[in-house]
């Protein structure tokens, strides 16, 4: 299709390998996914903000996009928990944070499972935003998936990343992390929101 030759490749505007890794496969060789460090090692991704995905996704990709005259894929996502008020959400990279030292991912989770300890009512959900920077028409548009779930008792699984170890999602009793690659691929946050992009470039 014209679409498909048009945007045959595009920059994926995230440091973090897992995530280029995620994006490859869901995109299955419809297009060629280019990391920011194979584009450019030395270029910097601007700092996350805490007022919405949205607004972070479409940052890194416009800052991309323009700094490399490319098409180019802007992601933010995060966890929501129910019973926090939606927390860590927004700052989910950053959740826990005390002055200049983040958390590592465990440290992380194991935070959630402390503030969850005396809480039965366990819903979630996973959140993703896309910011797609077109080079040609030099304009951003954002796709948004999510998925629903509950927070497991304990961590669950050595697959997958973030927080994937604590979240079960609807009619499923595997975590994402004890899930294989194809099975979460077909269900996560990210999957649904590649689908509503990919819908998008059919049409344009």
């Amino acid at each position: 299709m014209e679409s498909d030759r048009r945007f045959r490749s595009l920059i994926l505007a995230t440091e973090n390998e897992n995530k280029v890794r995620e994006f490859s496969a869901l995109l299955g060789g419809r297009l060629k996914i280019i990391s920011l460090k194979e584009k450019s090692s030395s270029f910097s991704l601007p700092p996350e903000g805490e007022n919405s995905y949205e607004e972070n996704a479409r940052q890194k990709a416009f800052t991309v996009g323009t700094a490399l005259h490319s098409d180019a894929l802007g992601d933010d996502s995060g966890f929501e928990v129910e019973a926090l008020g939606l927390r860590p959400g927004v700052v989910s990279a950053r959740y826990g944070a005390e002055g200049p030292r983040k958390l590592a991912a465990h440290e992380q989770r194991a935070l959630i499972l402390r503030e969850l300890a005396q809480v039965r009512e366990r819903r979630a959900r996973f959140v993703s935003v896309l910011s797609f920077y077109d080079l040609r028409r030099q304009r951003t548009v954002e796709f948004r998936g999510e998925v629903y779930g509950t927070v497991a008792l304990t961590e669950r699984g050595e697959g997958g990343f973030g927080y994937d170890s604590l979240f079960v999602p609807d009619s499923y009793l595997k975590t994402f992390a004890e899930m294989d690659e194809a099975q979460k691929n077909a269900i996560s946050h990210r999957a649904v929101a590649l689908k509503l992009f990919l819908q998008w470039l059919d049409k344009t």
